[in-house]
């Protein structure tokens, strides 16, 4: 007899967050290789990541909590 893995209820759980974004730039995601304008759905550290290395147009959190300061 088998159980499934927890591991599956924190991923589902973790959907709820997901926000696509598009691409600025070409990128590397999930294996996949993606283009400028693509679209992907990502978890709000995936996003800091992409702001931070410009793939995504926007503004990084840490660095706006930083400039207020």
């Amino acid at each position: 007899m088998t159980t499934p893995a927890k591991s599956t209820q924190g991923a589902n759980s973790g959907d709820a967050q997901l926000e696509k974004v598009k691409l600025i730039a070409p990128h590397k995601h999930a294996g996949k290789k993606l283009q400028k304008d693509d679209e992907i759905e990502v978890n709000p550290v995936e996003k800091e990541f992409l702001l931070q290395h410009k793939k995504i147009a926007g503004t990084p959190q840490n660095a706006a909590a930083a400039a207020k300061e």
